[in-house]
């Protein structure tokens, strides 16, 4: 659509004023986070890919989220590209995200394990959850590119416990990969133990576990070897967190349907939740955007659902020619290239919201624009969204719609909304520019457009390139009683090239809660 705004555009017509669904995200009390922003004390570095992962949890159990933002292109001493992560504490007076007491990690130096070295982007992917189960979440780092023992890219998990007193501690760090004096299978280059991460309670035990994408292992060996077949690595918490204890690894042909197949690349996409009545405990859904289709349809891609982990590893797979699924499989079309579980019908079950960012439509110049599709396991209708339903927005080439998804209540009302990122959006002249959708959730029908929010950056204008909505996560940050949403545009230059930022947008505070412990 040719435009060019440079402030928020809010689609939020009709809020309904019943209960808190007219807290909605707002355009006050907005924050702009970047490297050179007051208290941060890093200096901007060029394509640092500030914000590219993003995570939200109580790290310090004041019931208050907190958020990780991973710089992974960021430069250490001797070490290009090592990556570090910032982590900003909620502001005691429920204002929001704070400098104060901020952290930050890396390889660099004694804190955590593992050396600083070049090209291993620290913080590609980033997942919380509290899995010694005492109240304060954890934060776990992905380092997919990390030499481990001479291995180079075997690739790395750390794992950083909270704490009440100060918040996310290295005491304790857990420092997880393959081989001997590792987990799973043996250390391989390449693998990028770590390519995704998600977290859930996948065994029903009140602890919340890890599963960890390794999506360039190798299925096999010598000549019978399958290229980037890749696999998944679960660990379960407990009362010291996460171990060994029972862990599973599994592929295709080892506790998952069907056969290696190579470049597939099972487990770069992952996400969580009770996505079924039958089984207890939550499922791991599986996005392989490189999955090939018959027919030729490569990177047509697929979602894989897998139930009881620690147990029989009930599997199936969904494309978009599978029954009920709207839409229809095309080569490129990257099925699951980004996911999101949320209940947005409020029937107490989760669906899972999945993007096909490589989405075509048919007539000239409509390559790429992207869909997402609302899968629904317990029988109620599916959903296929594009930008054409969105208007004034519409579908265009290479807008890549559903690069990024979060699922929470961001307007009160008790049911789970969807945040989709679309970072290849243009904004007139300005390519490449990036905006968010907010779609509420309706009790019964699922994702509405009534009520529904677009988001552009709102500090910082709009630049070319900034792929603002290339990564997003919710939490509840400020005073309020709904959800705020971060919205990253890694690519945004500030002060320097591609140095990129965050912008977090808060839902309405209010006085009752700011204790965080309602």
């Amino acid at each position: 659509m040719n435009r060019v705004v440079l402030w928020v555009v809010c689609l939020s017509a009709g809020l309904v004023p019943a209960g808190r669904s007219w807290a909605q995200l707002q355009s006050s009390g907005t924050q702009f986070w970047h490297q050179g922003a007051p208290g941060i004390g890093v200096a901007p570095e060029a394509d640092a890919a500030f914000g590219a992962a993003l995570a939200a949890g109580d790290f310090n159990c004041d019931g208050r989220d907190d958020a990780a933002m991973a710089m992974p292109r960021d430069d250490l001493v001797g070490a290009m590209d090592g990556g570090r992560v910032l982590v900003l504490y909620a502001a005691a007076d429920g204002s929001g995200l704070s400098a104060s007491g901020r952290q930050i990690w890396s390889q660099a130096g004694a804190a955590v394990a593992g050396d600083a070295t070049a090209f291993e982007n620290f913080g590609q992917s980033l997942a919380s959850g509290d899995f010694d189960d005492d109240g304060c979440d954890d934060l776990a780092i992905a380092v997919p590119n990390d030499d481990i023992e001479d291995v180079h890219a075997a690739g790395a998990v750390h794992v950083l416990y909270g704490s009440a007193a100060v918040g996310l501690q290295a005491d304790n760090d857990d420092y997880w990969h393959q081989g001997a004096n590792g987990v799973g299978s043996a250390l391989e280059v390449n693998d990028h133990f770590g390519s995704a991460l998600a977290v859930g309670d996948f065994d029903d035990d009140g602890f919340d576990d890890l599963a960890i994408g390794i999506s360039s292992e190798d299925i096999g060996s010598g000549a019978d070897a399958v290229d980037n077949a890749g696999a998944i690595h679960v660990l379960f918490g407990g009362g010291s967190g996460l171990s060994t204890a029972g862990d599973v690894t599994f592929f295709r042909g080892s506790g998952l349907n069907g056969t290696p197949q190579t470049n597939e690349m099972l487990g770069d996409v992952l996400a969580a939740g009770d996505l079924n009545f039958v089984i207890a405990g939550d499922e791991l859904a599986v996005g392989i955007p490189s999955h090939d289709l018959a027919g030729g349809l490569n990177d047509a891609g697929a979602v894989m659902l897998i139930s009881d982990i620690d147990g029989a590893l009930f599997n199936a797979l969904y494309t978009q020619d599978s029954p009920d699924v709207p839409g229809v499989a095309e080569a490129g079309d990257s099925f699951g290239a980004a996911l999101a579980a949320g209940d947005f019908d409020g029937d107490g079950l989760a669906e899972l919201a999945v993007a096909a960012t490589g989405e075509d439509l048919q007539g000239p110049d409509v390559s790429a624009v992207g869909s997402v599709n609302i899968l629904d396991f317990d029988g109620d209708t599916m959903h296929l969204w594009l930008q054409d339903d969105l208007g004034p927005e519409t579908s265009e080439a290479f807008d890549n719609f559903g690069s990024a998804l979060a699922a929470a209540d961001f307007n009160g009302d008790g049911i789970d909304d969807l945040a989709i990122g679309v970072p290849g959006e243009s904004l007139g002249a300005v390519s490449n520019a990036g905006l968010v959708h907010v779609l509420p959730g309706s009790n019964g029908a699922g994702l509405a457009t009534v009520g529904r929010q677009v988001w552009l950056q709102t500090i910082d204008p709009p630049d070319a390139n900034d792929a603002f909505g290339l990564a997003l996560t919710a939490g509840r940050f400020n005073a309020g009683a709904a959800a705020d949403l971060l919205a990253a545009a890694p690519a945004n230059s500030i002060s320097v090239a591609f140095t990129g930022s965050v912008t977090a947008l808060y839902s309405l505070a209010d006085a009752v809660f700011a204790d965080g412990f309602e």
